[in-house]
């Protein structure tokens, strides 16, 4: 992944501001948009966790005129409704960044985590172009660094889009017994978004889990 991180202060300033506190801005850009006085949303959501960051957001949002309602269900219907792409406006996940090479495939139409209903032909010629690169990494950063249009590169192109509005990401914390070999903490194995693959990565020492009364 050499080269694809960019440093937001590197990225175009119209992307910087979207990172940004102004609602001065944003009111002016309701009003630009028919909604002088703002409009009523929805966002689904399903965790505790997700309803205090939503609460945050909540009062940001009031504060421009946009009355945000926060629409709570169990894990199975959030579960169902985000997989069959029925929540009405809004819905809360787990996603962080777009700077992954295998994020493109939730922005296709289809993708399983495109809850925007992205259908943007760039998003298309980025990702074939990769497809058809995928064993020569220099010719697959090439591709993903290249200029879109105006911007330096997908990235940049992405982000200025704002198919998503990306959230502040809390701490994890992973512990293991120390007769847990092999592992580092990852989620991921070498095949990435397959959660919980390391375990064929790793063994335990049964002789210091003996030791340890375990």
């Amino acid at each position: 992944h050499k080269g694809m991180y960019i440093p937001l202060e590197q990225m175009p300033e119209s992307v910087q501001e979207l990172y940004e506190y102004h609602p001065d801005k944003a009111k002016k850009l309701l009003a630009e948009a028919g909604y002088p006085q703002g409009f009523k949303c929805e966002v689904l959501c399903w965790s505790t966790e997700q309803i205090d960051l939503l609460s945050i957001l909540k009062q940001y949002w009031a504060a421009i005129g946009v009355d945000l309602k926060i629409d709570v269900r169990d894990q199975t219907i959030f579960s169902t409704m985000s997989t069959r792409k029925t929540h009405p406006q809004g819905i809360i996940t787990q996603g962080n960044t777009i700077y992954v090479y295998t994020a493109l495939t939730d922005m296709k139409v289809g993708g399983s985590a495109n809850f925007p209903i992205i259908n943007d032909p760039e998003v298309y010629k980025l990702y074939y172009a990769m497809q058809e690169n995928y064993f020569d990494m220099e010719k697959l950063h090439a591709c993903y660094l290249a200029p879109v249009g105006n911007y330096p590169n997908f990235n940049a192109y992405a982000n200025d889009q704002a198919w998503f509005i990306y959230l502040p990401c809390p701490y994890r914390y992973v512990v293991w017994q120390p007769w847990l070999k092999g592992y580092g903490g990852v989620y991921y194995g070498p095949t990435y978004h397959i959660e919980y693959e390391y375990p064929k990565f790793v063994w335990i020492d049964q002789e210091l889990k003996k030791s340890m009364g375990r």
